[in-house]
């Protein structure tokens, strides 16, 4: 690789790493991608869920690049109690909180300002997601707590982040848009998406309204730093693990992706021809796990969707013995993750319809065939559990705070959030899928 690029990479990562976003309060994140791109001369927009930007390139079939902003926190009510969301792991929490009496919290404002210090002393409620919190001074509504250890740390071999769910993609998107010499071969969206630690609201959001206008020609990578699961369809001789590099995955824990379609998946052809030609090591296999790719395939909207991941074995800052800890990756998976979308949005001599003639068979056309991967059952319960919490987080997303500070936003936000549950019962009824 490029010893520049390398360089930037890793000087991005340290500047974004400061700055965190818990889900539904995005707008320090949001803050930073904005600064970072003013300068491009490219088309920005963003609505309530996601911060999009529309590359021109020499083809008007589009290649979606997607990454998520949030990472799993405690958003702050008052000095005295907060609401943990995102996968914290709260059994274990519980028992260092048993060990220890309590655990150490960094206070950022809704701003991203470090604040000041406090302690997560407890954890109450039927899944244990209401945290009993002990601040010295009084912070403003909406703040975020965080682990108190390092942000960053950087060794050989290795890159500790605090989020590298899913700073990792970012730091890669991040860079190709400051680095993207000519007219790519496709028109390209860099998706950042707001709320995925959520039950990927905002990706639903995105792909039951088809905000992309994307056809079953175009084509959507989503990409992950998450922990490496070996589905149980997964060929032995594609076994995923750790130490040998970045994964491309067909699929997650309950779907097969573009399983509502028969045709071939010519994102997963391009990306396995891309890497073999730039001699790219690459792991590819079937996986599990839930990710923002998921409710592309919910809605027919195309049947070329993959994720591109870099394993991350402490995912969500918990490591194998239940410690709190950085998540930690391979230095050269971030390097190796940036070589092959830069270049994939430069495959000049690649030619979709060269791949959809292609006579090799691959994972997914397998499970097309006989798909034992796609769980039909959880993919309707998904949607419906969507539907409701698109409903009952809607005054949540539009004002980008989880706790109201108005009264009219409150009342809005209680009448929602009370209305979500029949909703849910009358899409049960109708069996919706």
């Amino acid at each position: 690789m490029n010893p520049k690029d390398s360089a930037a990479l890793r000087k991005i990562a340290q500047a974004y790493s400061q700055i965190l976003s818990t889900p539904f309060i995005p707008q320090p994140r949001i803050n930073f991608i904005k600064s970072f791109i003013k300068e491009l001369p490219f088309e920005v927009v963003e609505n309530n869920y996601a911060l999009i930007v529309k590359v021109p390139g020499l083809s008007s079939k589009k290649l979606v690049l997607m990454s998520h902003l949030d990472h799993p926190g405690i958003i702050v009510k008052n000095r005295r109690e907060g609401l943990c969301l995102g996968s914290l792991f709260p059994d274990r929490l519980q028992k260092i909180i048993s060990k220890q009496g309590f655990i150490p919290l960094d206070i950022y404002s809704p701003t991203g300002t470090l604040l000041t210090q406090g302690k997560l002393i407890g954890l109450r409620g039927k899944y244990l997601q209401k945290a009993v919190l002990d601040i010295p001074t009084k912070v403003p509504t909406n703040s975020s707590a965080y682990y108190q250890i390092s942000l960053f740390r950087e060794s050989k071999e290795f890159l500790s982040l605090y989020a590298a769910d899913n700073d990792v993609p970012t730091i890669c998107m991040l860079h190709l848009l400051r680095n993207i010499p000519t007219k790519p071969a496709f028109t390209l969206y860099f998706v950042f998406t707001f709320y995925e630690e959520v039950h990927q609201i905002s990706s639903f959001h995105l792909a039951r309204k088809n905000l992309l206008r994307l056809s079953p020609d175009d084509l959507v990578l989503n990409m992950e730093c998450k922990k490496v699961d070996n589905n149980v369809h997964n060929p032995p001789k594609n076994r995923l693990d750790y130490n040998s590099g970045v994964i491309l995955q067909p699929n997650e824990k309950d779907c097969l992706y573009g399983y509502r379609f028969t045709s071939p998946n010519l994102l997963e052809r391009l990306v396995l021809r891309v890497c073999q030609k730039a001699k790219i090591p690459l792991q590819y296999g079937l996986g599990l796990g839930s990710s923002d790719a998921r409710p592309f395939s919910n809605f027919k909207i195309t049947p070329n969707l993959c994720t591109l991941e870099v394993p991350n074995r402490f995912k969500h800052n918990c490591d194998d013995q239940g410690n709190i800890v950085l998540e930690k990756l391979y230095k050269q998976d971030l390097f190796t993750m940036y070589q092959i979308i830069f270049s994939l949005i430069f495959t000049k001599g690649t030619h979709l319809a060269d791949l959809s003639s292609s006579k090799n068979i691959f994972l997914s056309d397998r499970h097309k065939i006989h798909d034992l991967v796609t769980n039909s059952q959880a993919m309707s319960r998904k949607i419906r559990l969507n539907y409701r919490l698109e409903l009952a987080n809607q005054i949540k997303v539009i004002t980008k705070q989880y706790y109201p500070t108005n009264i009219f936003f409150l009342v809005l936000d209680i009448v929602m959030n009370f209305v979500s549950y029949p909703y849910y019962l009358f899409l049960t009824i109708l069996k919706l899928s």
